[in-house]
């Protein structure tokens, strides 16, 4: 398993977005994203669009790179009245470039982490383990 944190990417993806250049750093992301058999995209939401540096990213990638990879979504909200339509809205940046995200969304928020640092982490370990599931079954099925 690897973990890439796109925004060590941020002047690479802006150099990019202005010339398509893409530099060695940012060849060699989309290169591990390209090798994997699922991904776990885990985003900060403020607003209710995902941030720059992730939709960068998705058109660096391009066309079909993503074409029926299975992605768990998971999303960090800083509140814990978010909207429902983020999770909608990033799902669709996700099948704009044809991935296939899986049907549970991974929604913490602060009151999550109170409770978890309180050892109640029953809704969000639910939560969590419906999605590992759920990747787990189209990752399977991807490979077929």
């Amino acid at each position: 398993m690897e973990m890439l944190e796109l925004h060590r990417l941020t002047a690479d993806l802006a150099r990019h977005t202005a010339d398509g250049h893409a530099s060695l750093d940012l060849r060699e992301a989309i290169a591990a994203v390209v090798g994997v058999d699922g991904l776990v995209v885990a985003t900060p939401v403020l607003t209710a669009s995902p941030n720059e540096v992730f939709d960068s990213f998705l058109a660096a990638l391009g066309g079909r790179v993503l074409s029926g990879m299975p992605v768990l979504l998971a999303l960090n909200s800083g509140t814990g009245r978010q909207s429902p339509d983020v999770a909608q809205v990033i799902r669709g940046c996700l099948t704009d470039v044809h991935a296939d995200p899986v049907p549970t969304v991974v929604v913490a928020c602060p009151a999550d982490w109170r409770a978890t640092a309180h050892g109640d982490a029953a809704r969000l370990r639910a939560c969590i383990d419906q999605a590992a599931a759920e990747l787990a079954a189209a990752m399977r099925s991807h490979r077929q």
